[in-house]
């Protein structure tokens, strides 16, 4: 598969696009498919829905990391 345009990208074109290459250079060298994990922190619903796509079509997990808890100041 070729890559896209440059700028043209959707998010299935870039998952297939790197199914096929991971694919390709992989078992090319005879080695088994990695799995790929998506770590989210912060990240817009769009970011967090191209990372559990990502993760979950390469036999991977996602995980969201919530922001950190703030201190709050003593009450008087």
């Amino acid at each position: 598969m070729a890559a896209p345009n440059l700028g043209n990208w959707q998010d299935d074109d870039i998952l297939e696009y790197l199914k096929e290459t991971i694919a390709g250079t992989y078992k090319k060298d005879g080695y088994e498919l990695p799995s790929i994990y998506g770590v989210a922190f912060l990240a817009k619903p769009t970011e967090e829905k191209f990372l559990r796509s990502l993760a979950s079509r390469n036999t991977g997990n996602f995980m969201r990391i919530s922001a950190p808890i703030r201190e709050s100041s003593p009450s008087p």
